[in-house]
């Protein structure tokens, strides 16, 4: 599945993944974000994607880590 960086919506990638609305079997695609023509990154499945989030470390940087619902 190919989407330009504006359909995101200000979500991040897995965030996106995880809105998305596709039959079981679909779900294995990969998703590629454009920037305009150009290939800005690939989730290889979008199945895959939806169970990771991106989360800030205190340093400034970022990681991936496993999708836990925020229960609050």
């Amino acid at each position: 599945m190919k989407v330009q960086i504006e359909e995101l919506e200000g979500k991040t990638a897995f965030a996106f993944c995880r809105h998305l609305n596709m039959p079981v079997d679909a779900q294995d695609e990969s998703l590629e974000v454009y920037r305009g023509d150009t290939l800005s990154f690939t989730i290889p499945s979008i199945k895959r994607g939806s169970t990771l989030s991106l989360v800030e470390r205190s340093n400034g940087g970022f990681r991936i880590e496993k999708y836990r619902k925020f229960n609050g």
